[in-house]
C-alpha cells in the first residue's frame, strides 16, 4: 500500500511539473508575440483617428440612388416605360395588407375605395405631362426622404437634380399606355391621400385634446363643489390625510 501511495504521488508530481512547463511555454510564446508586435495595446495617434461622418447618407448611398435613377432613365428613353411608377403600387399593397390585419375587411375596402377615387380624380383633372412629372418626381423624392429622414445638403441637391431632369428632359416624353397613366395618377394621388390622412389625425388629436380639457374642467368643478360642501373640521382632516400620504 505504501508503494502504491508513493507511485500516485510521483505521478501527481510529474503531471503538475508537465502542466507547469506547458504554461511556462505558453507564457514565453505570448511574450515573444507581444515583443514582435510593438503596436499591440497602444492607441492610435490623434491624427490617425477616424473623422466623424457627416450627417445624412454616405456618398456610396447617393451614388447607388443616382445609378438606379440613371438606369431607369435610360430604360425610359429606350422603351418609353417608367418602371419607377410601380413602387407606390407595392407600397399600396403592403398598406392594404396591414390595414386588413389590424382594422379588418371593412376599413381596408374603404381605404382602397378612397385611394381609387383620388387616383381617378387626378387622372381626369390633371394633364398627362404634369401627371407623369409629379408622379415620377414624387417617387424619387420619397425614396431619398425615407432613407435620410431629414434635410441635408446631399438630399436637397438630389431633389433639385430630380426636379430639373424631370422638367427639362422627361416632361415632353411620356408613355402613352393606359397602364402607365393610371400608375402615374396613383403616384400623384398617393401624396394627396397621405396628406389627407395626416390632416385627419391632426383633427382627431385636436378633438381629443379639447374633450380632455373639458372633462378635466368638469372634474375640477365638481371637486371644488364637493369640497365646499364639507364641514370645516372634515376639510382640515382631509387635508392632513393628504399631506401625510404625500409625506409617506
Amino acid at each position: 500500500a505504501s508503494e502504491a501511495l508513493q507511485s500516485k504521488r510521483q505521478s501527481g508530481l510529474s503531471i503538475s511539473q508537465s502542466s507547469g512547463a506547458r504554461s511556462a511555454r505558453l507564457m514565453q510564446q505570448r511574450r515573444r508575440a507581444a515583443a514582435l508586435d510593438g503596436t499591440r495595446g497602444k492607441r492610435p495617434p490623434a491624427h490617425l483617428k477616424r473623422a466623424p461622418e457627416p450627417p445624412g447618407l454616405s456618398l456610396t448611398h447617393y451614388l447607388k440612388v443616382l445609378g438606379i435613377w440613371g438606369g431607369l432613365l435610360a430604360i425610359d428613353q429606350a422603351f418609353h416605360c417608367r418602371l419607377e411608377l410601380i413602387a407606390p403600387v407595392i407600397t399600396l399593397w403592403r398598406s392594404l395588407i396591414y390595414v386588413f390585419r389590424v382594422e379588418g375587411t371593412g376599413v381596408s375596402i374603404l381605404f382602397l375605395s378612397i385611394t381609387l377615387l383620388v387616383d381617378t380624380m387626378c387622372l381626369s383633372l390633371l394633364p398627362l405631362p404634369w401627371l407623369f412629372f409629379i408622379g415620377s418626381t414624387y417617387v424619387w423624392v420619397q425614396l431619398v426622404w425615407h432613407a435620410d429622414c431629414d434635410l441635408y445638403v446631399g438630399t436637397i441637391l438630389l431633389f433639385l437634380v430630380f426636379a430639373y431632369i424631370e422638367a427639362s428632359v422627361r416632361l415632353s416624353t411620356f408613355p402613352t399606355s393606359r397602364l402607365f397613366r393610371f400608375l402615374a395618377a396613383h403616384c400623384t394621388g398617393s401624396p394627396i391621400m397621405m396628406l389627407g390622412l395626416d390632416l385627419k389625425d391632426l383633427v382627431l388629436l385636436g378633438v381629443k385634446s379639447r374633450r380632455h380639457k373639458r372633462i378635466v374642467a368638469e372634474n375640477q368643478f365638481y371637486f371644488h363643489l364637493l369640497d365646499g360642501s364639507l364641514p370645516s373640521n372634515m376639510r382640515v382632516e382631509c387635508q392632513q390625510q393628504e399631506v401625510a400620504s404625500v409625506g409617506e
